[in-house]
């Protein structure tokens, strides 16, 4: 039992961050979940020369009382959560610029003395698709074919390469799959590239985007990484057919099987060192397995959810999460150079 307390920074209405505070108390580790909307409000971090103090409510803890931090979501303020009505929007968006340093400025500081789970650096790093596709095959990783960029010339002769090849095209977005339209939104997930669709590439000045060689598959997985310790789910994806067989997160659960399975040493060994490599502590690895029955990297996500896995499978990856912040000791520090050699 520890008089260290963790931290847990998220935003509202995660049910991740909340499974892993329910199971830290379960562990008898004292906790506390900082949302970032409420900021300013409910919570607040403060530095005192080399002296790093959080404050939530009517307590205080010093650097030396926080025990690790758990980094679910970065921090950022967005302007309508500046609550003074009376200010003009410049006025406003200056304070949210101003908090949004502060806060992760100060958070940058405690990771110097603190583990984090993940580092804010680390975290960064990875979010790196091309960083992430040269470290996977440093480390021995199959990675479809990628052309990530915004020249249109450089983009049809990529696609084009991959259909004379007899292989399909798909695109991604770089990062965030939600896009806004009229104030609604709506997620844009991986889609295929047909060759009829070569003119729209005029557009791609403007907004880059990931051009991939479409894996014809027969089943993808989620691989949730948490220190050394692999959780494996296999995704019968082609079951439920339509866009959920392209893309997973189309979901259609009742259609589409989700299993707990082992995956070989060797795959184990290569994910784990791709992990450590990019700095992290935790990784939701995406793979694929195709016709052929090789399986290839796509992604790994820094902040992926779990949760549904969990729900899914049995899967203790909240239990395996918590179990890491309360053993502090075994985490991360502030990220290193990636590359698997």
């Amino acid at each position: 039992m520890t008089s260290q307390t963790v931290f847990i920074h998220t935003e509202s209405d995660d049910p991740h961050a909340d499974s892993v505070a329910r199971c830290l108390r379960e562990l008898d580790v004292p906790v506390e979940t900082l949302r970032r909307e409420r900021c300013f409000l409910d919570w607040t971090i403060d530095c005192v020369g080399d002296h790093v103090w959080i404050s939530k409510g009517d307590q205080a803890w010093h650097q030396a009382q926080i025990a690790a931090v758990y980094w679910r979501r970065d921090f950022l303020t967005e302007p309508a959560w500046v609550q003074h009505p009376h200010l003009p929007a410049e006025a406003i968006a200056f304070i949210a610029d101003q908090r949004s340093m502060h806060v992760e400025s100060a958070f940058k500081r405690l990771a110097t003395d603190r583990p984090f789970f993940n580092s804010i650096s680390a975290n960064r790093l990875a979010s790196s698709k091309v960083l992430q596709h040269h470290v996977a095959r440093q480390c021995g990783l199959l990675v479809p074919e990628t052309f990530i960029g915004s020249d249109p010339t450089r983009a049809l002769g990529f696609a084009q390469h991959l259909w004379t090849g007899g292989r399909r095209c798909c695109t991604k977005n770089l990062e965030s799959v939600h896009v806004r339209f009229n104030g609604e939104a709506k997620a844009r997930l991986t889609q295929i590239f047909e060759p009829e669709q070569a003119e729209e590439l005029a557009g791609l000045s403007v907004c880059p985007m990931i051009f991939q060689e479409y894996v014809e598959k027969v089943c993808e997985y989620r691989v949730t990484i948490v220190g050394s310790e692999v959780y494996a789910c296999r995704i019968d994806s082609q079951s439920a057919g339509g866009e959920t067989a392209i893309d997973w997160r189309n979901y259609n659960i009742p259609r589409t099987p989700h299993h707990a399975v082992e995956l070989p040493t060797c795959l184990s060994r290569k994910l784990t060192a791709l992990v450590q490599e990019l700095g992290l502590v935790y990784g939701a690895v995406d793979l694929v397995e195709n016709i052929d029955h090789e399986i290839l990297f796509l992604e790994v996500n820094s902040m992926g959810q779990w949760l549904w896995i969990e729900d899914l499978t049995g899967l203790p990856i909240s239990q395996a999460i918590a179990r890491h912040l309360a053993e502090a000791k075994h985490l991360s520090g502030p990220s290193r150079e990636a590359g698997c050699l």
